[in-house]
């Protein structure tokens, strides 16, 4: 990909995708949340969003045990 064709050319150490939407360099996780939780109406109804949402699921799970020890 051409650097030209980008907006923003910084990426962060985190920033694993290139979003469309808004042309900067995004981490997955943070954009699997957003589109999980809805936490930003600007990113309603993204392709991306949902790709990053099925690629990191398992990384959204919250794991919760009962009692105080964990198995």
């Amino acid at each position: 990909m051409s650097e030209d064709m980008l907006k923003c050319s910084f990426r962060p150490p985190d920033a694993d995708f290139y979003c469309w939407r808004f042309k900067i360099w995004y981490n997955t996780l943070d954009c699997a949340y957003r589109t999980r939780h809805r936490t930003f109406s600007g990113c309603a109804h993204c392709a991306q969003g949902d790709f990053n949402l099925k690629l990191r699921r398992r990384d959204l799970q919250t794991v919760r045990y009962l009692g105080d020890q964990r198995p």
